[in-house]
C-alpha cells in the first residue's frame, strides 16, 4: 500500500525536479506529524553528520596508503642522501672524543623549521660532504618530521657530535629537542624558540641560561646594544647586525672565548648566506675548528670562504645576477623588461632573501605572471626579519671624518664599532662621524652601513610631502624608485619579521609612520610555507599560518590577503589563479589612484535582510539614511573643489529616507520584477526621488550570461590552477549551483523575471550607483536550514555582483558596503584564505571594497577583511545612555523611599508597594523569599508579615531599583562622521568614568572647544560650582569641591578631543576610495577598552593570538568561574556541575582579550605556560592536590569567526582536554577523564573532543534564520537545529570539522550549566538574534538530552562590567527589557532615528520570540509593557508605521505570533485590538507593493 502511494504521488509530479517532489512531501509529513518530523529531522541529520565524517576518515585513510605505497616505491630506489648516510649507524657515538680532538668520523643532526623548503638542498649537502669527507654525515629532518620519524631522530640524536636547528617554533616541538640535544657536544640553533637558542654551545662559548634568557645571549648584549638606533623596534635589527658583522669585528681579538664565539658567528654567516656551497663549507668549517676532521686524503679540512650575496637587491628573470638598488633595476627594466608601458602600475614586490638565494622556482613564476597581468613588479629580496633595514660592512679601515653622502643615501647614519679585548667586550658607536670620545690606544673600528628598504622605494605621496618640505624619512635616496603599491610575500609584521610574531607586533607604530608616509596599498600575498596545499584547499589556512599571513600584517594595515600557493612536499609551488586574482585587484586600487573622482564609478551597498520586516537600508548601531546623506554631501563637497564624483543632476537636498523608500520600490516589487528591468524602469524611483534626481536603475542578467560569468576560461588547467589536489571543471561554479537550485534556464525564484532572467536593481544618479545587497535565498526554506550545509549563493546574487563589475554591467571602479554587516564575506568556500572557488572570491572579483563597520566588533569584520577583501572605516557607536526609571518602577521608588524613611510610621504602604510591584511584575526579578518559590506575596500577605521581614525586603528591592537605574544602554544610532554634540559627549564621559567624574566636571569637559587647554577646562569646572553650590560640591561658602584628578580630568579631555575626531570616518571613506592606506587600529569599545579605539575612521583590526587569555583577562575569567562554580554549588544542594558549556565567541575574546577562555581554564583547572617571549604555548593542568576541586569537564561552543580567528588557542585547547582526558587521576575528580572513559567503553572515537562548531567554513546556528521566519514548531526543534549545525569537532591535526554528534550527544547529556559572556553595553541578550540562537538553543539541547523535566542553568557574565558577578539568564533577560526594550528613554531615542530605528525595535520584538521558542522565558508583563509602549500608545505607534511599515508590521505580527504559540496570555481584548492593527497594516503594505 506504502509502495503504490508513493508511486503514485511521484507519477503526479511527472517533469517535476525531484527536489520539489521531495519538499512537497517533507513538508506535508511536517504538518501532519509535527513531533514525528521532529524525530525524523534529528535521525537523518545524526546520521548525515556521521556520514560525512566516515567519508572523511575513509578519504584520510586512502591518502594514508597512498603515501605509503610512494614510500615503499620509493625505498627501493637507490638514493644518493641514504647512500651518503648508510653507515650512521655503524659509526662511533657522540662523547668517545670531545670538541677539538681529531675525529674519525663526524655525526651531524640538522633539524630545519620554517625552511622545510631547503630539506633538498641540505640533502645535496650531505651527499657532497660524504664525497669531500666521508667522515662526515648529514642527517637531514624537517620539524614535520618530529612526529612521524620521532624515534628516528631521538636515536640519531644520541649518537651526534653536531646538532644544527633552524627557524624551529612549535613549542611542544622545541620542548622535545631541548631534552635532547643537551648531551651533543656542539650545538647550533639559529632563528628560532629562544628556549632552544639558548642551548647553543661552541666549546667555552653558551648561548644562555636554560630558556630563561629574555633575549640575545649575555655574552654579545654589550656589543650588541650599541648596534642599530636603540630604539625597542630595532632590537632584532640589530642582533642581526652584530651576527652579519661580528665575525670581522672579532677576528681582531685573541683568546679562546672570543674564538668560540667567532666560531658561532661565522657558521651563522655560512647559514645566513645560503647556497650549497656555503651549506657544505659550513660544516667543513665546524668539521676543522671544533674536531679537526680530516679531508678524504687524509689531509686537513680546507672550507671554502663565505660566499656572500647581497644583503637586499632586486631581481629578474631575464636577468642574470641582482640588482643593487632598484633604482638600478628600474634603469634596466626600461630597456629590457617585458611591461615598458609608462602608465602600468608599478608594484615594490618583497621577496624572502633565502628564497632568492636557493632559487626556489616560484619567484621568477611570480614576477612573469604579474607582468602576464599587465603589472610591472619591483621585486626585492630582504631577509625577512627586518623588511625595513638592511646592513652591509663598508670596505677599509676605520671611518675618517664625518659621514657625507654615499651611494645615493642622504645623511645616512654610519655606525663604527669599537671593539677591545681588555674586559671582553667594550665598544662605541660612531653616528654621522660623530663619537662620545676618541678611540683608546690599540683598538680597532669597523664601520657598517645601516640603510632603509623604506628608503629605496617611494610614492607620489610621498615625493609631495616632500616637496612641501615634510621630511618623511632623512635618509630618503635621491634615486627612490616610485610605486604604485607594496606586495609583501614573506608575510609577518613589516617591521621585524618572524621575530615581530613573538613581540605581540609592538613595532606596528614604526610600520604605520612608514606606510603613511607611502600611502600606497599595502597587501600581503605569499606562499604557505607552513601548511601544505591540500590541507589549505581542505580546511583552509589554519594555526601559525594564518597568524603570519593575516593576525600579524592587519596590525601593520594590509588589506586584500591573497595566499599565493603553498607546500607539496617539501617544496613551494604557486597557484598562477591565485597570482591573477592578486594582479587584478592591485590594478584596480592602483586605477583608483590614478582615476579622477569624477570618472569613477561607485556602487553604494545596503542591506535588507532579514525580508518583510522593514530592514532595508539598516545596519547595526548605524543610522543609514542620515549616513548616506552623509556620504553624498561630502562626494558632492568634493565635486564643488573640482575633485568630487559625478552625481549627475542630484538635489542638493540629499534626503536619506527617501533614497531608502526609493530602493524599497525598485526592490520589492514582484510584479515589476517579472516583468524584468523594463519594468522597474517604467515605474521608476517614484515622484519624490525623482524629484532629488535619483532614478531607478535596472538590468537582466539572462542564463546564458550568467553562466558565462561564472564559468573559467576552457582552456585552464594545471598551469592555471597549479598543483591543488584536484582540477576544477571550467563550469564547476555553475555546476555547483544547479545542484543547489536547477538548471539556471529553468530557475524561476528569488529576483527572476518571468522569461527566466535574473533581475539587477537599484538607484542611480551620475556614476554613483545605489543598491540593496541580495537576500541569501535561505529565509522561510526550512528544508535548505536543515538540510543543506553549504549553500551556494541563488543565481540573482551572483549576477548581482558580477553585473557590478561588468564592462557590460555597471563597471564599478569601486564597492562601498555601508554598516555592519552584509552577507557576501560570508558565503561557503574556504574558512580562511580564499581559493578560486570560495564564493566571496568569485562575487567581489576584482573590486576595491572599502566597508564601513562598527569599531566595536573587529571580531565580524575581520570576516570581512579577510574573507571579503574588505578595507575598514570604523564609526563610532551611538552615545551611552543611563535607564533611569519610568512608570510603576519610578512610582515603587517614591513608595520605597516614603517606606525607609520612617518604616514604623509608614505600615500603610505595604499594600501600595506590593500593588505597585506586582504591576511591574517585580514579582520575579527580585522575589520575597528566593529559597521558598512557593512564597507569594500579595497586598493581604504582606500585611502579616513581621516588620524587620518587610524592611529586609523593601532594602532589596530598592537595591535592585538602583541597579536597573544605572544601567548602561546604546541610545539611538550613529551618523557617520558626525562628531557628537556638548550633550552626547556629556553621555559618553559619564559612562566612561562614572564616579571617577563628577556631573560639573562632565559638563565642563565636555564643552570644551578645540582650542581649550586643560587649565581652561579647570577654569570652566571652577566657574560651575560656583553656580552650583549644592548636590555634594558648592563654591564660594566655605564647602570642599569633589575635585577630580589632574589626571583623569585631562584624560576626559582627550577623550572629547578624540570623540569631536568622528569626522575621520568621513575623510577615511574618502582615502580608502582614492586607494590610499587607511591607518589601522585595534577594534573595541571605549566603555572597555578606553581611549585606544578612538578616533574611529580606521582600519580595524583584532588582537594578537597569541596573548589570549591576556594577564587581565586571566585574572578576571578565574574569578568568574569560581563565581559560576560556588553559585551552582549553592543552588544544588553543594553538587559541582559534571559539564559546564561555555560558549566562545570571536567578539567577547577579542575585546575582553580571552575571558571566556580564561573562564574555561579555570574549570578545567590549567594555566597559560609562556615562552620566553611571552607567547602562550601551552595550557598546562594545575595539579589536583593545588586545585582542591574536581576538574570540570567543559564543552566549548566555538562560533565561526572564533574558530577562524583564534585557531592557535582551538590547537592549545584541544591539547589540554586531551592530556586531562588521560591523566592518571581519580575519574571523581576529574570529570572529563571520567567522561572520556564512559564513551570510550561506548565504542566512540576521539572521546576528548571539547571543541564544536559549524561546519568548516560555514557559519551560524540557523536557529535565527528558523524562528524569523516562524518555521519551528517546537523549542526542542529548535535546540536539535542547534545540534546538527554545531557537532563539528576542532582541534590538532586533522580534526578540522570533523563530525561527531555522538560525542556531542553524550557531553550534553552531562551538562549541567551554560556560560555566556556579554562584551558590551550595545549588544546585550535582548538586542540581537545571536543569544537565543546559539545560548539560548545550546541551554534548550542540552536539556532535551538530558531527558524530560531537566533544568541546565546558564550563567551570564558582563564583560563590560566592573564586576565580575554571574547573573542567571532570566535575571539578565529582566533587566535588559525593563532598561531598554520597555524603557520609553530608549524607546524614543530609537523612534527617532526613522526607518532604521523602527527595524531595531522591530528585531528585539523578534528576539524575545526566540528567547520564549529556546527558553521558555514567557512572563506576560513583558509582552504586556510591550504592547503598550509601541502598538497602543498611538503616538509612537503612528511614528513606527510612518517611518518602517514593514517593521511595524513585525513588531504586530511578534504580539500575534507568542499568543499563539502560548508564549503570553494576553488580554482578549487586546489581542483583537492587534489583529485589527496587523491586518489594516497588511492591507496598506499590499497595496502600496501593487
Amino acid at each position: 500500500m506504502l509502495v503504490r502511494t508513493v508511486f503514485h504521488t511521484f507519477s503526479s509530479f511527472r517533469g517535476v525536479p525531484m527536489f520539489q517532489v521531495m519538499q512537497a512531501l517533507m513538508a506535508a509529513k511536517s504538518q501532519r506529524d509535527p513531533k514525528g518530523w521532529q524525530q525524523f529531522q534529528a535521525a537523518v541529520s545524526g546520521l548525515k553528520l556521521t556520514r560525512s565524517r566516515l567519508l572523511r576518515e575513509a578519504e584520510e585513510v586512502a591518502a594514508a596508503l597512498e603515501a605509503a605505497r610512494k614510500r615503499e616505491r620509493e625505498a627501493g630506489r637507490e638514493d644518493e642522501y641514504d647512500t651518503a648516510i648508510g653507515q650512521w649507524d655503524e659509526a662511533e657515538g657522540a662523547g668517545v672524543e670531545g670538541p677539538r680532538t681529531a675525529k674519525s668520523t663526524l655525526k651531524i643532526v640538522l633539524v630545519t623549521g620554517f625552511e622545510s623548503f631547503n630539506v633538498d638542498l641540505y640533502k645535496k649537502a650531505a651527499v657532497q660532504l660524504a664525497r669531500v669527507c666521508p667522515a662526515i654525515s648529514l642527517r637531514v629532518f624537517s620539524d614535520r618530521d618530529i612526529g612521524p620519524r620521532q624515534a628516528e631522530i631521538e636515536a640519531a640524536l644520541r649518537g651526534a657530535d653536531v646538532f644544527f636547528g633552524s627557524l624551529l617554533f612549535d613549542f611542544d616541538q622545541v620542548e622535545w629537542l631541548r631534552e635532547r640535544v643537551g648531551q651533543v657536544p656542539v650545538r647550533l640553533v639559529f632563528e628560532s624558540a629562544l628556549e632552544l637558542m639558548s642551548s647553543t654551545q661552541v666549546g667555552s662559548f653558551k648561548m644562555g641560561d636554560g630558556g630563561k634568557s629574555k633575549g640575545p645571549p649575555p655574552a654579545v648584549k654589550k656589543v650588541l646594544s650599541l648596534f642599530g638606533s636603540g630604539r625597542e623596534e630595532d632590537k632584532m635589527v640589530g642582533y642581526l647586525s652584530f651576527l652579519k658583522v661580528g665575525p670581522k669585528l672579532l677576528k681582531f681579538l685573541p683568546g679562546q672565548k672570543v674564538k668560540d664565539l667567532r666560531t658561532w658567528l661565522t657558521t651563522y654567516s655560512y647559514w645566513n648566506q645560503g647556497g650549497l656551497d656555503n651549506v657544505v663549507s659550513m660544516f667543513l668549517y665546524l668539521a676543522k675548528e671544533c674536531f679537526a676532521v680530516e679531508g678524504a686524503q687524509g689531509d686537513a679540512v680546507q672550507p671554502k670562504p663565505v660566499v656572500e650575496t647581497p644583503a637586499t637587491g632586486c631581481l629578474h628573470p631575464q636577468h642574470a645576477g641582482y640588482f643593487s638598488t632598484p633604482a638600478d633595476y628600474m634603469r634596466w627594466y626600461s630597456q629590457h623588461g617585458p611591461v615598458r608601458d609608462p602608465a602600468a602600475p608599478t608594484v615594490a614586490v618583497l621577496l624572502y632573501r633565502k628564497h632568492v638565494i636557493t632559487d626556489q622556482a616560484y619567484i621568477p613564476d611570480l614576477i612573469e605572471c604579474m607582468e602576464r597581468e599587465g603589472l610591472r613588479p619591483v621585486p626585492i629580496f630582504i631577509n625577512g626579519v627586518e623588511a625595513h633595514t638592511v646592513v652591509s660592512l663598508l670596505a677599509g679601515g676605520p671611518l675618517q671624518g664625518p659621514a657625507a653622502t654615499k651611494g645615493g643615501l642622504i645623511s645616512q647614519p654610519v655606525h663604527v664599532v669599537v671593539v677591545d679585548e681588555a674586559d671582553g667586550f667594550t665598544c662605541a658607536v660612531w653616528e654621522h662621524g660623530v663619537a662620545s670620545g676618541p678611540p683608546a690606544k690599540g683598538l680597532s673600528a669597523v664601520p657598517f652601513l645601516v640603510c632603509q628598504v623604506r628608503d629605496l622605494l617611494t610614492t607620489s605621496h610621498e615625493q609631495q610631502l616632500v616637496r612641501g618640505g615634510q621630511v618623511t624619512s632623512p635618509t630618503l635616496k635621491r634615486d627612490a624608485v616610485l610605486v604604485d603599491a607594496v606586495v609583501n610575500t614573506i608575510g609577518f609584521p613589516l617591521v621585524g619579521g618572524p621575530a615581530g610574531t613573538m613581540e605581540g607586533g609592538r613595532q606596528a607604530e614604526v610600520a604605520k609612520a612608514i606606510l603613511s608616509a607611502k600611502n600606497v596599498p599595502y597587501v600581503v600575498a605569499a606562499p604557505l610555507l607552513i601548511q601544505d596545499m591540500a590541507s589549505w584547499v581542505r580546511d583552509g589556512v589554519s594555526g601559525l599560518q594564518s597568524v603570519v599571513l593575516y593576525s600579524l600584517p592587519e596590525l601593520d594595515g594590509a588589506v586584500d590577503t591573497v595566499p599565493l600557493g603553498g607546500l607539496v612536499g617539501d617544496n613551494i609551488y604557486l597557484v598562477p589563479e591565485r597570482v591573477t586574482r592578486l594582479a587584478s585587484r592591485l590594478r584596480k586600487w592602483v586605477a583608483l589612484r590614478k582615476t579622477p573622482p569624477q570618472e569613477r564609478r561607485l556602487a553604494i551597498l545596503v542591506y535588507g535582510f532579514p525580508p518583510g520586516v522593514g530592514a532595508t537600508g539598516t545596519a547595526a548601531l548605524l543610522n543609514v539614511p542620515k549616513s548616506l546623506e552623509a556620504i553624498l554631501a561630502q562626494l558632492r563637497r568634493q565635486a564643488a573643489q573640482g575633485e568630487g564624483y559625478d552625481l549627475g543632476d542630484l538635489s542638493d537636498d540629499i534626503d536619506g529616507e527617501a533614497v531608502v523608500e526609493a530602493l524599497k520600490r525598485v526592490q520589492d516589487n514582484q510584479r515589476a520584477i517579472s516583468e524584468g528591468a523594463k519594468g522597474i524602469l517604467s515605474r521608476g524611483a517614484g515622484a519624490g526621488a525623482e524629484k532629488l534626481g535619483v532614478h531607478a536603475a535596472a538590468a537582466d542578467i539572462t542564463p546564458a550570461e550568467l553562466k558565462r560569468m561564472l564559468t573559467f576560461p576552457e582552456g585552464w588547467g594545471p598551469t592555471e590552477w597549479g598543483p591543488i589536489p584536484f582540477l576544477p571543471d571550467p563550469k564547476v561554479l555553475v555546476q555547483r549551483m544547479e545542484r543547489q537550485w536547477g538548471e539556471l534556464g529553468r530557475y524561476r525564484g528569488i529576483a527572476t523575471s518571468a522569461k527566466g532572467d535574473s533581475v539587477v536593481s537599484g538607484l542611480q544618479f551620475g556614476k554613483v550607483f545605489i543598491g540593496v545587497q541580495p537576500l541569501l535565498g535561505v529565509e522561510g526554506d526550512p528544508m535548505r536550514l536543515l538540510f543543506e550545509r553549504d549553500l551556494t549563493p541563488h543565481p540573482q546574487y551572483a549576477a548581482f555582483y558580477k553585473w557590478l563589475q561588468s564592462d557590460q554591467g555597471f563597471n564599478a571602479s569601486a564597492v562601498l558596503h555601508l554598516g555592519m554587516h552584509g552577507t557576501v564575506e560570508w558565503l561557503p568556500g574556504a574558512s580562511l584564505g580564499n581559493t578560486g572557488l570560495s564564493w566571496s572570491d568569485v562575487l567581489l572579483g576584482d573590486l576595491p571594497n572599502v566597508y564601513v563597520y562598527a569599531c566595536n566588533n573587529p571580531s565580524e569584520s575581520i570576516i570581512a577583511k579577510r574573507r571579503g577583501y574588505g578595507t575598514m572605516v570604523s564609526h563610532n557607536v551611538p552615545p551611552y545612555g543611563r535607564a533611569g526609571l519610568y512608570k510603576q518602577l519610578a512610582e515603587l521608588r517614591a513608595l520605597l523611599q516614603e517606606y525607609r524613611e520612617a518604616p514604623e510610621n509608614n505600615e500603610a504602604l505595604r499594600g501600595p508597594i506590593v500593588k505597585v510591584l506586582t504591576e511591574a511584575g517585580l514579582e520575579e526579578d527580585c522575589p520575597f523569599d528566593p529559597a521558598n518559590e512557593e512564597v507569594v506575596l500579595t497586598e493581604e500577605t504582606a500585611e502579616q508579615l513581621e516588620p524587620a521581614a518587610f524592611q529586609d525586603y523593601v532594602s532589596r528591592l530598592y537595591q535592585y531599583l538602583l541597579v536597573l537605574e544605572n544601567r548602561i544602554f546604546s541610545e539611538g544610532l550613529h551618523v557617520l562622521g558626525q562628531p557628537p554634540n556638548h550633550e552626547q559627549a556629556a553621555q559618553y564621559l559619564s559612562a566612561y568614568f562614572g564616579d571617577k567624574l563628577s556631573g560639573e566636571a562632565v559638563q565642563a569637559v565636555s564643552q570644551a572647544a578645540p582650542q581649550d587647554s586643560l587649565a581652561d577646562v579647570r577654569a570652566r569646572l571652577e566657574g560651575l560650582y560656583r553656580q552650583q553650590p549644592t548636590a555634594g560640591s558648592s563654591g564660594g561658602n566655605g564647602a570642599v569641591h569633589a575635585e577630580p584628578q589632574e589626571e583623569v580630568l585631562g584624560e576626559a579631555l582627550r577623550i572629547q578631543r578624540l570623540l569631536g575626531s568622528n569626522t575621520e570616518e568621513l575623510q577615511s571613506v574618502v582615502r580608502a576610495l582614492n586607494g590610499e592606506y587607511v591607518l589601522p587600529e585595534a577594534g573595541g569599545d571605549l566603555l572597555r577598552d578606553g581611549a585606544g579605539v578612538l578616533p574611529t575612521g580606521r582600519n580595524i583590526h583584532a588582537l594578537d593570538p597569541y596573548r589570549m587569555p591576556g594577564i587581565a583577562a586571566l585574572d578576571r575569567g578565574t574569578k568568574a568561574a569560581d563565581a559560576i562554580l560556588q553559585a551552582h554549588r549553592a543552588a544544588n544542594g553543594g553538587a559541582w556541575p559534571e559539564t559546564v558549556a561555555v560558549n566562545l565567541w570571536g567578539l567577547d575574546s577579542i575585546k575582553t582579550k580571552g575571558e571566556s577562555v580564561a573562564i574555561v581554564l579555570a574549570m578545567v583547572g590549567a594555566r597559560p605556560l609562556k615562552e620566553g617571549t611571552g607567547r602562550i604555548a601551552r595550557f598546562e593542568l594545575i595539579p589536583l592536590e593545588e586545585l582542591g576541586r574536581p576538574r570540570i569537564d567543559v564543552v566549548c561552543n566555538l562560533s565561526g569567526i572564533f574558530r577562524d580567528s583564534f585557531q592557535n588557542v582551538v590547537e592549545l585547547l584541544d591539547d589540554l582536554f586531551q592530556r586531562a582526558a588521560a591523566v592518571d587521576e581519580p575519574p571523581e575528580q576529574n570529570f572529563i577523564r571520567k567522561h572520556a572513559l564512559a564513551m570510550s567503553g561506548q565504542g566512540l572515537r576521539n572521546t576528548a573532543a571539547r571543541l564544536f562548531s559549524n561546519p568548516a567554513g560555514d557559519y551560524g546556528s540557523m536557529v535565527n534564520e528558523r524562528v524569523g521566519a516562524g518555521n519551528w514548531e517546537s523549542g526542542d526543534e529548535l535546540g536539535d537545529t542547534w545540534v546538527s549545525r554545531n557537532a563539528f569537532s576542532y582541534g590538532r591535526g586533522a580534526e578540522r570539522g570533523t563530525a561527531r554528534p555522538e560525542v556531542l550527544q553524550e557531553l550534553l547529556k552531562t551538562t549541567d550549566r551554560v556560560v555566556q559572556e556579554i562584551d558590551s553595553v550595545e549588544y546585550g541578550l535582548t538586542d540581537i538574534q545571536e543569544y537565543y540562537a546559539n545560548t539560548g538553543a545550546l541551554k534548550r539541547a542540552a536539556e532535551a538530552a538530558k531527558g524530560p523535566g531537566a533544568r541546565v542553568g546558564c550563567s551570564i557574565i558582563e564583560a563590560f562590567s566592573k564586576e565580575v558577578r554571574p547573573r542567571e539568564l532570566e535575571e539578565v533577560l529582566r533587566l535588559e527589557y525593563r532598561s531598554k526594550l520597555l524603557n520609553p528613554k530608549w524607546a524614543e531615542a530609537m523612534a527617532a532615528q526613522g526607518s532604521g530605528g523602527a527595524f531595531e525595535i522591530s528585531q528585539r520584538m523578534t528576539a524575545m520570540v526566540g528567547w520564549g521558542a529556546t527558553v521558555d522565558f514567557r512572563e506576560d508583563w513583558t509582552w504586556d509593557q510591550a504592547a503598550q509602549t509601541y502598538a497602543f500608545d498611538p503616538e509612537m505607534a503612528a511614528r513606527l508605521r510612518k517611518a518602517n511599515p514593514q517593521a511595524f508590521s513585525n513588531v504586530l505580527r511578534r504580539f500575534l505570533e507568542a499568543a499563539g504559540r502560548g508564549m503570553w496570555n494576553a488580554d482578549p481584548d487586546m489581542l483583537q485590538k492587534l489583529q485589527q492593527m496587523y491586518a489594516e497594516l497588511d492591507e496598506e503594505i499590499e497595496g502600496v507593493s501593487i
